[in-house]
Formats: structure tokens, sequence, C-alpha cells
């Protein structure tokens, strides 16, 4: 007897997962990484600038005062001395300061010239001796800081007599004097790359004689 065969089962259609809601996205604005905006960019060439010239002119320190990297500050400091806007306002206030104080100058440029072209015959007597303070000229004052006397004794008969004085005089560093008058005067032309290299030209003046 034959048997029946049993009808088979129709598969079960899957259901499709369902489809997950995209998330809306919103494009982001491009942004100006810190302190390479142009306000702040002229901000930091105005801070170099004017530490430059108040620390003596060293760029590479100067960098690093304005907020460049400590690493590159060397050739960034170059770099800033190339500058248009930067060599501006260095001009704009050396002339700002050199006009505001255009008198305390030059009463230094004095100072130091009368230091650093002293004549030590302004203050002897034609045989050579020391003349006393009230006789020497009004600049003597600026430029001698001061006078060391010593009593020389001599042994006579066992008894030590005074037989005289030695007199040093003491000047102001005239060498000092001379090399900061050059700089004032812009006797010096430093490549100020700091990169090593510098260029020089000195200026040569003569003594005066008999400044009396």
């Amino acid at each position: 007897m034959a048997q029946s065969k049993k009808p088979k089962a129709k598969p079960t259609p899957r259901k499709k997962p369902a489809s997950k809601a995209k998330k809306a996205t919103t494009a982001k604005k491009p942004t100006t990484k810190a302190g390479t905006g142009n306000a702040t960019a002229s901000a930091r060439k105005r801070s170099f600038a004017l530490t430059y010239l108040i620390n003596g002119s060293n760029a590479t320190q100067a960098a690093k005062k304005a907020g460049y990297s400590e690493a590159s500050a060397h050739t960034t400091g170059w770099q800033m001395l190339q500058d248009p806007e930067v060599r501006a306002i260095i001009a704009a206030e050396r002339k700002r300061v050199l006009e505001q104080h255009r008198h305390d100058l030059d009463s230094l440029v004095s100072e130091l010239a009368q230091i650093g072209l002293f004549d030590i015959r302004a203050v002897l007597d034609e045989n050579g001796a020391l003349l006393k303070p009230s006789e020497w000229p009004s600049f003597a004052g600026k430029v001698i800081s001061g006078v060391e006397v010593s009593e020389l004794f001599e042994n006579v008969e066992g008894t030590k007599e005074l037989i005289g004085y030695l007199k040093k005089v003491k000047l102001w560093d005239k060498n000092s004097a001379l090399e900061k008058l050059v700089r004032i005067l812009g006797g010096y032309e430093k490549d100020n790359s700091q990169l090593g290299e510098s260029i020089g030209r000195a200026i040569v003046v003569p003594a005066k004689e008999g400044q009396r």
C-alpha cells in the first residue's frame, strides 16, 4: 500500500530589519588655529617688536616672549626682523622715544663723550702734578670717580718722617663709555638674524688735546 507524502511547509518569509533612522549631520565650519588670525598675528608682531627694543635687540628671546614656538624661535626672530610691519613698528617706537627723551639722550651722549674722550692732562699742572679739585675744569667731576691719597714716609735716623703724598686718580671706564657711545650713534650695524654673523663698522674719534 503506497504511503501518502506530507505536503512541504512553506518557508516563513524573513522580515527585513527596520532601517535605522539616519542621523542628521551638520557640516562643521572650518576652525582657525589659535594664534593664526590676522588680529592675533599683528598683536604678536607688535609684542615681538616692543620686546626686541626693550631686551637689547635679542630677536630669539623676543620671539619666545611674543608666544612663538621656542623650538623655532631662533629662526622666527630673524624672520620677524625682515617683516615690513615689524620693521615699521620698531622704527616708529625708536622715533617716539627719541623725540620724547631727546634732552635726556643728549645729556647721556654728552657725558659718555666726556668720559670716553677725557685727557688726564686736563687735571695736571705743567709739571705733571695733580691740580686741586677746585682748579679742575667743570666736566672733570663727571669723569673722575675718585682720588685716592696715600702718605709717603721715610725713615730718617730712626724717625719716620712724612716726605710726600701718592695720589691715584680713578676714572670711570673709558672703554665702556666709548662702546656705549658708538652704539648709540649707530657705529655698529649688527646682523639681527642672531645666526652668529655680524657686520660692523667702527667710528674712530681722535682724542681732544688739552681739555682744560
